[in-house]
């Protein structure tokens, strides 16, 4: 059990912050349709399987997009337009979208290099904060329709120095990195070199390549010859000449109620916020940990083994409830088995367990990290549970859990308030965090009150998670978009655990 001790603790954390094997998301619902591709053009999965695209063609969540003699175009289910240029690659990290649940909303792309134009669809209008286009130098972010960007590395552009290069076409872009930031309007051009360069603005615009001559209005998205003819002939390559305009969006998706949209995360390394209930007179135990994680076709978590001590598994064949949303999964037990320290701790048969986990390859960037000044608002939750005996003795509602989150790592505070009911009782636990480790992304609660309406707390409710605290979590994101917590305290009730999941509020 050595990361359940003070001078264990942070080592395990750092861990979890620092893994060297990312992991994109599972092969999720369709993204976006190809609606021009032309010469080589392919889309790779996160196993690497390369697969050439063509129009109508779908990509999704973890597919790599490289145009090397070719190029080509696509709609993403929002509305939203990206073009790649020859000799580009663009990951998409994350992408989600439901006409009724903007809650869910989120575009995430990993620009590597090369040239591209973009249209934001929906996403880019109601949840700004959740379109971003990330590169190695600089993250472009949005208040406006879109721009073209050309990201030139290794010496890639000739008679041009490497970096990104960024220029509106209309409304307000963003481009930040950990220098600062810019507002980019449209017919401006920024040049970033480094992540900590400066933005240096631009006199003359730059051409992303020979073939882009003119920018067109934001609602016009194609290029002369960008769109394949349906009389095309080899003789021309397979490309006549089309008007731009030609490319109608498609009609809003119907609208229906509000449903979560389940994105599984892919097998892989990551952090876990864990409270497991087990027989032994301990009966519980609690962790930020970093381990490999292996999830079920549902997106359930169903196995746990520490990074470290790969003895101490957690083995949960009971899935009681489970959700994720490609960038966090969250879930209970109400079975399972441990091995190892786990075992002699809380003994081999589980009772219960919480957990939080994200993969390694969401972490939130060092130098965001360190300047994060950040609210949340839960969003998600597990039912909150009362233990006694090794078993569960009171299950409240999955999704009752409120409440907000405040993490500002550049002052090194963190303050939380939940509530959720429970047993015809209302439970409160108000208080601060600390940032842990200093460096990390982690927090655990330092101070705590927590309360109920009802007699669960006449006797004073006290914190169980690692050194007597009351909640433990971490940030994750390529943007700082999600947080997760497990909490766990005595009461009269048992020992009172769950989940909760959280996103960034716009600021």
């Amino acid at each position: 059990m050595n990361h359940l001790t003070p001078a264990t603790l942070p080592a395990r954390l750092l861990f979890l912050l620092t893994l060297a094997l990312a992991a994109p998301v599972a092969r999720a619902e369709i993204a976006a349709t190809v609606v021009y591709a032309f010469g080589d053009a392919v889309a790779a999965d996160p196993a690497g399987r390369e697969r050439r695209l063509s129009r109508g063609d779908g990509v999704q969540s973890g597919d790599i997009l490289t145009t090397r003699a070719g190029r080509m175009q696509l709609r993403f289910t929002d509305g939203g337009y990206l073009g790649l240029q020859p000799d580009s690659r663009v990951r998409i990290d994350a992408y989600g979208y439901r006409v009724e649940a903007p809650q869910q909303d989120r575009s995430l792309l990993e620009f590597l290099k090369g040239g591209v134009r973009f249209v934001t669809g929906v996403i880019g209008t109601r949840s700004r904060d959740r379109y971003r286009i990330n590169s190695a130098v600089a993250t472009i972010g949005v208040r406006g329709s879109g721009g073209r960007a050309v990201l030139c590395v290794d010496g890639g552009c000739p008679d041009r120095e490497d970096g990104l290069y960024l220029t509106g076409n209309q409304d307000v872009l963003t481009v930040s990195n950990a220098r600062g930031s810019e507002d980019v309007r449209p017919g401006q051009s920024f040049h970033v070199q480094c992540m900590t360069c400066p933005l240096i603005r631009l006199d003359v615009i730059p051409l992303a390549y020979a073939e882009i001559e003119s920018e067109p209005p934001a609602e016009l998205v194609l290029e002369t010859g960008e769109q394949r003819a349906p009389d095309a002939t080899p003789a021309d390559g397979g490309l006549l000449p089309v008007a731009m305009g030609e490319l109608v969006l498609p009609p809003e998706p119907p609208s229906g109620p509000p449903a979560r949209v389940t994105v599984p995360l892919a097998n892989g390394p990551g952090p876990a916020a864990i409270v497991a209930h087990g027989t032994l007179p301990a009966s519980f135990l609690g962790g930020l940990l970093g381990g490999a994680l292996t999830f079920n076709s549902a997106g359930a978590l169903i196995s746990y083994v520490d990074s470290t001590i790969p003895s101490n598994t957690f083995v949960g064949p009971g899935v009681l409830e489970s959700d994720a949303d490609g960038i966090m999964a969250w879930g209970l037990w109400n079975a399972g088995m441990a091995t190892g320290g786990y075992a002699s701790t809380i003994g081999s048969s589980i009772g219960a367990l919480n957990y939080v986990v994200a993969l390694s390859g969401s972490n939130t960037p060092g130098p965001l990290l360190s300047t994060l000044n950040q609210s949340y608002t839960a969003f998600a939750s597990t039912s909150p549970i009362a233990v006694s005996g090794g078993a569960i003795v009171q299950r409240g509602t999955p999704n009752s859990v409120t409440g907000t989150l405040n993490v500002n790592f550049a002052a090194s505070t963190v303050s939380y308030s939940l509530a959720f009911p429970l047993a015809g009782q209302t439970f409160s636990l108000v208080g601060n965090a600390s940032r842990f480790p200093v460096n990390g992304a982690g927090f655990l609660g330092s101070s705590s009150t927590i309360t109920s309406t009802g007699s669960a707390c006449a006797s004073t409710c006290t914190g169980i998670v690692p050194f007597g605290d009351a909640i433990q979590g971490f940030v994750t994101g390529p943007m700082a978009e999600r947080a997760g917590a497990t909490y766990g305290f005595n009461s009269g009730l048992g020992k009172v655990s769950g989940s909760v999941v959280f996103e960034a509020i716009a600021q």
